[in-house]
């Protein structure tokens, strides 16, 4: 288990911060996948769920810390965003890592951590994300900012008031006249970065009532936030993971053992999203795959 925070270019410090909000087991099976001396555990519990039906399953692992500011995730709200702050925070303040890996309860890896953790070291100062510039090659996406849009709110009527608001209102653009890009939440970055990304939603505040009002933000914020900015010769439109969407669904397929073989035609080292019973067969198959190839090493 993991028992230093020192780390350099040479010995990659990792830590994963994983979001999750329901299947405690399917967590446990998660982390015991990527578990090794070189990584840390950083889980956000959604404060709408039971946080001790998960702490109970670790009590006796020592690289693992339950975020202590948890949040309330709305789908597609800034408070998804909120949360990889807290996480964020606490990364920094645990120990010297090199890079940060945000993954969601529902992933699993397709390969043993030492084949990350080798990939990073190759790559010690690149950012990995999944990112298009959103005026030119994702423009299903241009409404989510140019239109008022309140995920996060609960008050009755918020829908009426997002058609006046945008009836009445000049549309919005984006502040300090950035480049929008994006496409998915997850990424694998470096600490710099990350300290980056902190640091700059302290002192432009006027960033955070933005993107509250801006529709599936956690798609669009970190990209963007990089891409204008000096990392942006750093960033690799490559996010490291698999994700099946279909056309016209907003949610990622829920992969089974049908998929096996596409997860394995290209370099992925995470695929999502998994479900404890329907993935259960592909689960099973890749921790074979994965124990395989390590003997053969």
């Amino acid at each position: 288990m993991y028992m230093e925070n020192s780390y350099t270019v040479d010995k990659i410090g990792i830590a994963h911060i994983i979001l999750v909000h329901q299947f405690p087991e399917q967590l446990k099976k998660l982390i015991d996948a990527l578990d090794h001396q070189q990584c840390h555990f950083f889980i956000h519990v959604d404060k709408k769920t039971d946080e001790k039906s998960f702490k109970d399953l670790f009590t006796t692992i020592s690289n693992i810390s339950f975020i202590k500011n948890r949040k309330d995730v709305i789908w597609g709200g800034f408070s998804l965003i909120e949360a990889v702050i807290e996480g964020m925070k606490e990364v920094i303040d645990t120990g010297n890592f090199t890079h940060v890996n945000l993954i969601s309860g529902a992933d699993y890896p397709l390969t043993a951590p030492e084949e990350l953790i080798l990939f990073l070291k190759e790559n010690p100062k690149k950012e990995f994300f999944e990112f298009y510039p959103i005026e030119t090659q994702w423009k299903e996406a241009i409404p989510r900012y140019t239109k008022y849009h309140f995920p996060d709110f609960k008050f009755k009527g918020k829908y009426l008031l997002e058609k006046i608001a945008n009836f009445i209102l000049p549309k919005r653009k984006m502040p300090d006249d950035m480049i929008p890009v994006g496409r998915l939440v997850w990424f694998t970055i470096t600490t710099d970065l990350t300290k980056y990304f902190i640091d700059t939603l302290e002192k432009r505040k006027h960033l955070i009532p933005f993107f509250r009002l801006t529709w599936g933000t956690d798609e669009v914020i970190f990209p963007t936030l990089a891409y204008n900015s000096t990392f942006k010769d750093s960033m690799v439109n490559r996010s490291l993971r698999y994700v099946q969407f279909f056309e016209g669904q907003a949610h990622p397929k829920t992969l089974d053992i049908s998929d096996l073989d596409t997860l394995y035609l290209q370099k992925y080292y995470f695929a999502r999203k998994f479900h404890p019973t329907e993935s259960k067969e592909l689960i099973s198959k890749i921790d074979t795959i994965i124990k395989e190839k390590s003997i053969l090493k």
